[in-house]
């Protein structure tokens, strides 16, 4: 990823737990703590109310979880901003 990517992910996440204030946002892409609690949030969203494609959804859960356990950082933050961006694209087009 280029710089500008991890800076365009970083916002993206920090946007998604509305925690831009938090300077952990920064750590994003380096910080597996960092990282955890967009984790989760992800991981939580509730089916059919707040995700329309629960199988898309199921399977993001799934590759994360396994680049948490044996991917780099690296990787799981592009995964992560890749399903969080995907589950804003659906939110708004479920508006």
């Amino acid at each position: 990823m280029t710089r500008h990517e991890i800076q365009l992910g970083r916002m993206i996440l920090a946007g998604f737990i509305e925690d831009e204030r938090d300077e952990k946002y920064l750590k994003y892409n380096i910080s597996r703590d960092a990282l955890w609690p967009v984790w989760e949030r992800f991981r939580d969203l509730k089916p059919i109310s707040e995700v329309p494609d629960i199988i898309q959804h199921c399977k993001y859960i799934d590759r994360i979880a396994r680049s948490l356990a044996y991917e780099s950082i690296e990787k799981t933050f592009s995964l992560l901003v890749e399903a969080v961006e995907w589950y804003q694209k659906m939110k708004g087009e479920k508006a």
